[in-house]
């Protein structure tokens, strides 16, 4: 199996992925007929995931059966919030003119605000 990068074509990247998920089914000692009926699709369909078709419910189905669906806060990190987002929040203007800033408690109080609301 080959480093996926930004050189690959879209269809290469998906043979790529399906060799890896190939992989990770053959270690669980899964049939692709077994995973197919496990995720509720033809085994036609299954073998057409090599090609890159299947919508996202499906590829979700697919990794939460090869207890691979953690990996995905890897793929895709949550969002973090950014001190200047703080500032930004907590200034207000008045016809133009700024306020004078939040102190530092009260940034610090507005940043866990965003961070609780977020979760």
């Amino acid at each position: 199996m080959k480093k996926i990068s930004a050189a690959m074509t879209d269809e290469v990247i998906a043979e790529q992925l399906f060799a890896r998920i190939e992989a990770r089914r053959k270690a669980l000692q899964i049939t692709q007929a077994d995973m197919a009926a496990r995720i509720d699709i033809t085994p036609k369909t299954y073998r057409n995931l090599k090609k890159g078709s299947c919508s996202v419910m499906v590829l979700l189905t697919l990794l939460r059966q090869l207890n691979l669906l953690e990996n995905l806060d890897s793929l895709i990190p949550q969002p973090t919030v950014r001190p200047t987002d703080v500032w930004r929040q907590t200034q207000s203007s008045a016809e133009g003119i700024r306020e004078p800033s939040a102190g530092v408690g009260e940034r610090l109080a507005a940043r866990q605000r965003l961070k609780t609301r977020d979760q």
